[in-house]
């Protein structure tokens, strides 16, 4: 299979000029060098997706999943152009039809907001990758709809135009009276060894009104409880015992969000799944790394004490007794 879908690759690349004709000529009844930008990008954007679909995905049984916000936006284009190894080829078609590979940038960041440099953004995904070994999958927001902005629609998201595509899920979440409604997407991006990584990105729309000192707190959370809620339904899906969860993930956590996602994780697994404290405690604490309980709750002490009180007042209660122990 891996040759398979590398000798079919190859050959694409080798008639790319023929492919982008083709759906040139299905898309729009005209050749590349009668279309304008943003119809080049399209016709683009289907040709990459062709050929990562090429790709035969390294799927182990334990996935590492890898949360941030960085991924909301990057240069997914000429990303996945250079580590396909055909940005040269592709610019220089472009360039005997008149076109100019530079043109399709900007529409990408009139698509996607204004962009930041993908390696940037993404650069701690990948680093922990190559530490894991593991199949791995980011997650992260695509878009919020902050509540000052409820009457406006999100207008941003056309399947023909995006590397996005939709799922057909998506759930509310209430939290302190404040309502949200999570909306999933996924895309596939090319990694620098040429690996075929999943991103999963969320559009939040927070219906209520919210005070600006707290708002962050309220986009942290429902950024967290839809990750980590995807990662549970994974789990549930393939039948997984959570009280083994460690054997089939394992979660990593960018910066601020380490000390979010804890408190929810167990949260879940107490209040939703009925999963002794003590119990949840030592699950998450192997999912997510922490062989020393005492710097996993110096971690989620970083967290606002009023959120994990909220979330998880038995949490509270075992801090302050590990805190008494230490005393002691």
């Amino acid at each position: 299979m891996l040759a398979q879908g590398k000798l079919l690759r190859n050959v694409l690349i080798m008639n790319m000029d023929s492919q982008l004709e083709s759906i040139s000529q299905s898309m729009y009844e005209k050749e590349i060098a009668a279309l304008n930008p943003e119809q080049i990008y399209i016709v683009v954007v289907c040709m990459v997706k062709g050929l990562v679909d090429t790709f035969v995905r390294n799927i182990g049984e334990k996935k590492f999943y890898y949360i941030s916000t960085a991924f909301q936006k990057g240069e997914f284009l000429e990303n996945n152009l250079i580590n396909l190894g055909i940005y040269e080829i592709l610019e220089s078609i472009l360039s005997s039809k008149g076109q100019e590979l530079a043109a399709l940038k900007r529409v990408e960041e009139e698509y996607m907001g204004a962009v930041d440099s993908f390696e940037q953004t993404s650069k701690n995904f990948f680093r922990e990758c190559s530490k894991n070994g593991l199949t791995a999958e980011a997650m992260g927001v695509r878009y919020i709809r902050p509540f000052e902005d409820k009457d406006k629609e999100i207008h941003n998201y056309d399947k023909k135009k995006s590397w996005l595509i939709k799922q057909d899920i998506n759930h509310e979440v209430v939290f302190n009276g404040v309502k949200a409604k999570i909306v999933f997407y996924c895309m596939d991006v090319v990694g620098k060894d040429k690996e075929i990584y999943k991103f999963h990105l969320h559009d939040i729309e927070i219906e209520n009104e919210i005070e600006e000192a707290e708002k962050q707190i309220y986009y942290d959370y429902f950024l967290v409880n839809s990750c980590v809620k995807q990662i549970l339904q994974e789990m549930r899906n393939n039948q997984y015992d959570l009280r083994k969860m460690d054997h089939y993930a394992k979660i990593g956590i960018e910066g601020k969000y380490v000390a979010f996602v804890i408190p929810e994780l167990i949260r879940i697994m107490v209040d939703e799944k009925a999963i002794p404290m003590e119990e949840a405690i030592q699950v998450v604490r192997k999912v997510c790394g922490y062989d020393d309980l005492n710097v996993m709750i110096e971690v989620v002490k970083m967290c606002p004490t009023e959120y994990v009180e909220k979330l998880v007042p038995q949490l509270i209660d075992k801090i302050k007794n590990v805190e008494m122990k230490k005393r002691g």
